[in-house]
């Protein structure tokens, strides 16, 4: 599982990297249906599943390059 936190400030969010993130097989995500995100604050999570632990490891190192919650600006 890795935490979905929000970053660079205060307003509406926007999951950033969804479509490489729904790409990934055993990826799913899931939001807390927070209308405002804050720096630090818990907006949802990704949990991933797989065959082995080199497949999950490889999804999370993505999911950890692509994937974050900004503000709308």
């Amino acid at each position: 599982m890795y935490n979905l936190v929000g970053t660079n400030g205060t307003g509406k969010p926007a999951l950033v990297g969804t479509q490489r993130i729904l790409e990934l097989p055993g990826a799913f995500i899931h939001l807390y249906g927070k209308k405002e995100t804050r720096t630090g604050r818990k907006m949802g999570h990704i949990t991933l599943v797989g065959s082995d632990a080199e497949q999950v490891d490889s999804a999370l190192d993505i999911v950890k390059e692509y994937c974050s919650v900004e503000p709308l600006k």
